[in-house]
């Protein structure tokens, strides 16, 4: 019944696409040929009316928007030092000042850079001084910059580690750590 098979495709077909199917002329083709085929055709028919009373179908969700870039890192400048370090402004870059310590005869300063909040600090430059003074390129990636005073026998006196400074946040208060003095 090759006839019967072509007049139930057609009837799933315009159920998927959403046409309404003539229900009455469905009925007589199918029972002129088989009546014992009606209750499929009817099964079919009460699909098409069950998708009918859920209504519209909802429309698509949209797509999810992609997300935004995550706000760039922001360091807040920390001090952990048994001395006192001072920052001010000079041109384009910031000198970083301290006090002259009795027994101190040289200076070292090391600075490193963090190119993200994950990633270690990177030495970028170690200099040796006299004075207590350096003047600091500061850059938008944070700076750690270590500043030790040791003696003539090369033994530590007075050290500072000031970590997470930029060109944007260095005037801002730095935070205090302990320092094992």
């Amino acid at each position: 019944m090759q006839e019967l098979a072509d007049i139930l495709t057609e009837v799933r077909a315009q159920i998927a696409r959403g046409v309404e199917p003539d229900a009455a002329a469905l009925e007589e083709r199918v029972g002129a040929l088989d009546p014992k085929a009606l209750p499929r055709l009817r099964r079919l028919l009460a699909v098409h009316r069950a998708k009918r009373s859920l209504g519209e179908p909802a429309p698509p969700t949209p797509a999810a928007r992609p997300r935004a870039a995550p706000p760039a890192y922001r360091a807040k400048p920390t001090i952990a030092a048994n001395m006192v370090v001072r920052a001010r402004a000079h041109g384009d870059a910031v000198a970083l000042e301290w006090d002259v310590a009795r027994g101190v005869d040289g200076w070292e300063v090391r600075v490193g850079e963090r190119p993200d909040a994950r990633s270690p600090y990177v030495d970028r430059e170690t200099v040796q001084l006299t004075e207590p003074s350096y003047q600091l390129d500061l850059t938008d990636l944070p700076l750690r910059v270590s500043v030790i005073g040791r003696n003539a026998s090369g033994r530590i006196v007075q050290r500072a580690l000031i970590s997470g400074l930029t060109r944007a946040n260095w005037r801002q208060k730095w935070q205090q750590r302990a320092s094992a003095s």
